[in-house]
């Protein structure tokens, strides 16, 4: 039988250091500050914990947020002080679930319970718990200057609680000179999930000309590029447990494939430079003379180039020129040919 117990004090090591120090019965911990834990809800939305011979009591039972405001009902010195700064000057009575006066000093850090930023209307809460004393129910913490408003977030707006968003544009400024289209996505999203601004839209219209750079190279019209853009986007917003319209994009419409209507968007081909053009020339003509039954010289084709130089481009342009003539292609990544070669 394993005695777990008794194979910890045989296998254990004691150094002489721990044991001067128990020997001499000194202590081995210390607790300087109690924690008060505070409770973080909206309206009727608060855990209730029950047993089966309890339920209606416990249905009632207050939180130390509904304790608070029910103490600055009755209780005028409460006024005075924050809902984090409550616990130093009173007690919260967990039999009766109130806030009575404290009657000795100690020292005491309070915590409010943490807010998933995805939780919009209830991520608002706490900051105006920290800047609003004396509040009695929750519409009076969205009442700024006597207008009642809508949302806390709106409140902390109204009070100027809300970071700057002079601080993402220049974010997103500063991205913009370093990053590809796809990555200033990311970032985009990256600031309306964690940073939760209150002017996405503005961000969007601000800078998504760089972020549909891409789709707009690869000759899609200003509306389908706009719409691919937030279509990526969306799929990551989706991913941190949101989407575009939560945050206050437009939705994105159905995407479509790459159609031949699509791709004659791309630019002509005398847009191509003359290395380019050389190549091109040689592979419409090879598909044209096929076409009319004739042998072409050359019927296999290898292009090499280094990163940048538009080979891509340059096949968008052929296949963009050939639409007309029923082409069939096949896009062989690099990899797989090494294995072919190899």
């Amino acid at each position: 039988m394993h005695d777990e117990i008794t194979n910890y004090i045989a296998c254990r090591y004691v150094s002489p250091p721990e044991a001067m120090w128990r020997l001499s019965e000194f202590r081995l911990h210390d607790m300087s500050h109690t924690v008060y834990r505070l409770a973080v809800h909206l309206e009727d939305q608060h855990k209730v914990y029950y047993r089966s011979d309890n339920a209606e009591q416990a249905a009632h039972a207050d939180t130390t947020l509904i304790a608070w405001f029910k103490l600055n009902k009755h209780d005028a010195n409460a006024h005075n002080y924050l809902y984090p700064d409550i616990p130093l000057y009173y007690v919260f009575n967990k039999n009766t679930k109130t806030w009575t006066p404290r009657r000795r000093n100690i020292n005491i850090i309070s915590r409010m319970y943490t807010v998933n930023l995805k939780d919009i209307e209830k991520f608002y809460l706490p900051m105006l718990l920290l800047h609003v004393p004396g509040a009695k129910t929750f519409e009076e913490l969205r009442n700024v200057e006597g207008e009642l408003m809508p949302t806390f977030k709106e409140a902390r707006l109204k009070l100027s609680l809300l970071q700057n968003g002079e601080s993402f544009e220049n974010a997103l400024i500063e991205a913009n000179a370093l990053q590809m289209p796809s990555q200033l996505q990311v970032t985009f999203t990256t600031i309306c999930v964690y940073s939760n601004p209150t002017h996405s839209l503005a961000l969007w219209n601000s800078h998504k000309n760089s972020m549909m750079e891409d789709f707009l190279h690869q000759g899609f019209a200003m509306d389908q590029a706009e719409n691919m853009a937030l279509q990526s986007i969306n799929t990551v917003l989706i991913e941190n447990g949101t989407n575009c319209l939560t945050i206050g994009l437009l939705g994105p419409v159905g995407i479509q494939q790459m159609e031949p209507e699509a791709v004659s968007n791309y630019p002509d081909i005398n847009t191509l430079t003359d290395e380019q053009r050389l190549v091109s020339d040689i592979v419409i003509e090879s598909v044209t003379m096929k076409r009319k039954g004739k042998v072409p010289k050359y019927s296999c084709f290898y292009v090499d180039a280094p990163g940048g130089c538009g080979k891509t481009y340059m096949f968008n342009v052929i296949i963009s020129h050939l639409k007309n003539k029923t082409i069939k292609y096949v896009v062989v990544p690099g990899q797989v040919l090494l294995l072919l070669y190899f």
